[in-house]
This record gives structure tokens, C-alpha cells and sequence, in this order.
């Protein structure tokens, strides 16, 4: 009988253990199922280069080397997934999908192997994404976005790829602080209707084309410095986008429009060009202002218009107007001593009435009305003539006694028209008709 109860302890006990076992198992997937994140884990290496899906996240990472992962957060605002990684590859690092939860791709160092047809982060219809502080190399496109919405790409460092980031059909995209060089086609290439894309403050050298726009609208190109391309900035069929304040330099051709209305192209500094600065192509609308474009040879032009209608085109050299250019020698001159002379009469004037009111006693009511009917006795005429206040006439009224003019007042108007026609010529959103370039279109 001993034995016998023995027996039945054993298989009870081995049962629980089985029940105990599986149900383990079914409460880890129920866990996993509800909490993607995986917190810190480790892949040893793998040889069939098989690809390692991280739950239900939709990312898929392929292992061929010992890479730490960390897949960290819930996907709220405020504690989003955090994705970080590193290693070596020969295929697509990270691939998210259909995402609309808030995700942060970062510190992520990825190698590929320099003939790589893939790229290394690619996002399809995602939304609420930021990468930073990513390194990558090798891949046909270091981070290629399709069709995606609110995505930021900040302090990035790309290169070696044949398109160092490629966005197509995406909106409210924001490029910033970033790093391209070396890349075989592009370093930036916005397409495929595309729009609301900011590429800010980025440093792109040595890539046949630094930035290139087709089909998209709304991109504002803003205070990068691009080096060393056959086109710093490259639009064709884009419409509505602003490059303004970059600096474009050893360059073919700075900044080229083809079958692309309606651009703004402000403030940028170009220089060692072997062609033109701006090269407009069939392209109407555009409003080329304000940019100091040196060419390297003489007779070189600096915005070339060839079949296009109705693009503004002016102040475009390295002598392009400022508030500096404005203030000719003469004018100076005349300005500086006019000051001198104005603070000496106001001083002696001031003297003579604070001596006038120590002598008589009059109170300072009495001493302003005195002053206002000393201001009336001159009536100053002048006149405008092509933005330039020209003085016609300082006037005495008949009713006083012959007196020459008084120099103060004198100075007084050639100090406020000075201003004013700063002011004005500053201002002013017209330009000179002898600056602006009207070419109607060839054949």
C-alpha cells in the first residue's frame, strides 16, 4: 500500500509541474501579446540570417552579428517606444509600418556593406516618429520614408549610401541638424508630391546632387551649408518652395530650376561656381532676390532665364543692395556734419534759456510756449523725385524780420529725408524695372 501511494504522489506531482509549465506559457504570451517592449536583450549570432520580429511592433530586425537591442516605452506622447541598436548588416535594419503610436529610433550605429540594395530605416504610412543621433553607411538609402506624416530626422550623420535620406509622398517632415556626404545620386531628395518638409540647418558635401525636389510643394530649404555637387539645390516640376539663406559653394550650378513655378530663392550665398548661380529652365513665376552669387570667371552669368515668363530676378551680385550701399560717401559726410551742427546749436540754445531762466524767473511753461513760437517762424518745403528727397526750399515766413535761414532746421530736414529714404528704399517690395528680367518663352 506504501508503495502504491508513493506511486500516485509521483504522477501527481509531475502533473502539477506539466500544469504549471504550461500554464507559464500561456500567461509569457497573454503578457506578450498586451506589452510590446522588450526591455534589454541579447541576439547571439545567427547564421541563417533569418529575420527577428519584436512582437506585435511591426519592426523587424535582422541579426547577423551579437547586437544588443533595447526596445523600451508604451507608444504614448510621453513615454514613447525607444528603439536603439547597432552592428553590421546586409539587409534592412529596422522596418516600421502602419504606426501611428510615438516612436524614437535612436542611438542606432548601422553598417552595411557598401553594394546594399535596401535601406537601413525605412517607414511605410507611420506617423509620430523621431530619429536621432543615427550613424549609417553603406545602403542604398540611409532612411527612406513612403507616404508618412509628422516624422523629425535630427542629428543624423549619413553617408557612403547611394541616397542618404529619400522622402516620397510625405507631409509635415522636418530635417534638422543633419550630416550628408558621399552619397553616388542624392543627399536629400524630396518627391512624389510631397509637402511641408523643412531641411534646416544641414551640412551636405560631396553628393552629385546636394537637394533634390521633384513633384513636391511647400519644402523650405533654410541655412545649410552645401559643398562640392554638380547642383547644390535641384528643383523639377516643384512649385511653391523656398531656399533661402543656404550657403552653396564649389558647385557646377548653384541652385537649378526645371518645369518649377511660383519658387522663392532669397539670401543664399553661392560661390566657386563653374556655371550659373541660379539656372532657371522653363520656369515662370520665380522670385530670385537678394543672393550673392561670385562665379568664378568672368562673364559667367550669375542667374541665367532661358524659356521662362514673368520671374523676378534682382540684386543677385556680390554688390547686392544693403542699408550699407545706400549710404554713399557724400552722404555720409553731409549727415556727420549736419549732426554736429544740430547738438551745437541745441546745446547753445539750451544755455541761452536756462541763462535766460536763471536771469528772469520765468517758469518752464513760459520757457516751451517761447520755444514753439521760436520753431514757427520757418515753413521748410521739399519734394520727392525717384525715392530721393531732394530739398527745394527753406522758407522764411514774410511776417518776420530778415534773418538768414537757420542752418539747424536746415540740418534737421536733410537728417529726416536721409531716414526716410533709408526706410523707403529698405522697405520696399518693388523693385527697379531695370532689375527685374521678363523673358517670354523660346519657340
Amino acid at each position: 500500500m506504501k508503495k502504491a501511494a508513493v506511486k500516485k504522489m509521483i504522477i501527481l506531482v509531475k502533473m502539477a509541474c506539466i500544469l504549471a509549465f504550461v500554464a507559464g506559457i500561456f500567461i509569457n504570451a497573454f503578457n506578450a501579446s498586451k506589452e510590446p517592449s522588450i526591455t534589454t536583450n541579447v541576439i547571439a549570432a545567427q547564421t541563417d540570417k533569418r529575420d527577428i520580429s519584436i512582437s506585435d511592433s511591426q519592426v523587424t530586425i535582422p541579426m547577423e552579428m551579437v547586437i544588443p537591442v533595447n526596445w523600451t516605452g508604451n507608444g504614448s506622447k510621453y513615454n514613447p517606444y525607444i528603439v536603439s541598436m547597432g552592428g553590421v548588416f546586409n539587409s534592412t535594419v529596422i522596418t516600421l509600418k502602419s504606426r501611428a503610436d510615438f516612436i524614437v529610433i535612436k542611438d542606432c550605429r548601422l553598417r552595411g556593406n557598401l553594394t546594399s540594395t535596401v535601406p537601413a530605416i525605412e517607414l511605410y504610412d507611420c506617423s509620430n516618429v523621431l530619429i536621432e543621433n543615427v550613424s549609417i553607411a553603406g545602403f542604398k538609402d540611409g532612411i527612406y520614408l513612403v507616404r508618412c506624416h509628422n516624422v523629425t530626422i535630427n542629428s543624423a550623420i549619413v553617408g557612403d549610401c547611394a541616397v542618404g535620406i529619400h522622402i516620397k509622398g510625405s507631409s509635415a517632415i522636418d530635417i534638422e541638424e543633419t550630416i550628408i556626404s558621399r552619397t553616388s545620386q542624392r543627399g536629400i531628395h524630396v518627391e512624389d508630391a510631397s509637402c511641408d518638409v523643412g531641411i534646416k540647418h544641414c551640412k551636405i558635401r560631396g553628393n552629385p546632387q546636394g537637394i533634390a525636389i521633384t513633384e513636391s510643394l511647400d519644402v523650405v530649404v533654410y541655412n545649410n551649408s552645401i559643398s562640392r555637387a554638380t547642383h547644390g539645390v535641384y528643383l523639377e516640376f516643384g512649385h511653391g518652395n523656398t531656399i533661402e539663406a543656404n550657403v552653396i559653394s564649389f558647385i557646377e550650378i548653384g541652385i537649378k530650376l526645371s518645369l518649377s513655378h511660383d519658387n522663392t530663392i532669397i539670401d543664399n550665398t553661392i560661390t566657386g561656381l563653374a556655371g550659373s548661380g541660379v539656372d532657371l529652365l522653363t520656369s515662370n513665376g520665380n522670385e530670385v532676390i537678394g543672393n550673392d552669387i561670385r562665379p568664378d570667371g568672368d562673364g559667367m552669368p550669375r542667374v541665367s532665364d532661358t524659356g521662362g515668363m514673368a520671374n523676378e530676378i534682382a540684386r543677385n551680385g556680390d554688390d547686392r543692395d544693403s542699408i550699407k550701399d545706400l549710404i554713399d560717401p557724400i552722404m555720409t559726410f553731409s549727415v556727420i556734419l549736419t549732426c554736429i551742427l544740430l547738438v551745437s546749436v541745441l546745446l547753445f540754445k539750451a544755455g541761452s534759456l536756462i541763462a535766460d531762466t536763471v536771469r528772469s524767473g520765468r517758469s518752464p511753461t513760459t520757457i516751451a510756449a517761447w520755444f514753439y513760437r521760436w520753431t514757427k517762424r520757418y515753413k521748410i518745403d521739399y519734394s520727392l523725385d525717384e525715392h530721393s528727397f531732394v530739398i527745394t526750399s527753406v522758407i522764411r515766413r514774410p511776417r518776420r524780420s530778415a534773418k538768414s535761414v537757420s542752418m539747424t532746421f536746415a540740418g534737421i530736414l536733410g537728417l529726416l529725408a536721409f531716414t526716410v529714404e533709408v526706410l523707403f528704399q529698405t522697405s520696399s517690395s518693388s523693385t527697379p524695372s531695370a532689375q527685374v528680367a521678363t523673358i517670354t518663352a523660346i519657340g
